[in-house]
Formats: structure tokens, C-alpha cells, sequence
């Protein structure tokens, strides 16, 4: 499940349910880093669109359903 994207200067970053940023070059579409920031074996994942604030891009994660605590996080839009 993927409930949006984030553009921020010349790149698109979306979140995958394994709790992975990942950012993409807003004219070719290609990968240009990949950050896992949730560890999906301690039960974490990831439905959220992320948010663009300043120079960085703002995550978190799900599964407090099932007990886990959430967090967020903040990732450098250049280099993850």
C-alpha cells in the first residue's frame, strides 16, 4: 500500500511497506538511493506518505495495532 509521494527540488520519494525511503530523479525516474529505516523483523512497517519539510523528508511507521511503539524520522533529501 502506497498513500503518496513527496517532490522536493529535482526528486520524488515514496515509502514502501518494508519501511524503505526511496528517492527518485523527478525527470528520469531513476533510483538514486534506497534507505531501509524501520527493521520489518521487529514487526515495523510503512502506509504513509512521507512529507517534505525544509531540506528534509519526514517518515515513520505503523504497527501499533500490534503493540509495537511508532517513531518518526527525518532523512536528508541529498543523500538519505
Amino acid at each position: 500500500m502506497n498513500r503518496g509521494a513527496a517532490l522536493l527540488g529535482d526528486r520524488v520519494f515514496f515509502v514502501t511497506s518494508d519501511a524503505h525511503l526511496v528517492a527518485l530523479h523527478r525527470n528520469t525516474g531513476a533510483v538514486l538511493w534506497d534507505k531501509q529505516y524501520a527493521d520489518t523483523a521487529k514487526g515495523y512497517h510503512a502506509t504513509l506518505a512521507p512529507l517534505a519539510v525544509k531540506d528534509r523528508i519526514v517518515v515513520g511507521v505503523s504497527g501499533g495495532d500490534s503493540g509495537m511503539r511508532g517513531f518518526g524520522h527525518r532523512i536528508f533529501r541529498r543523500d538519505g
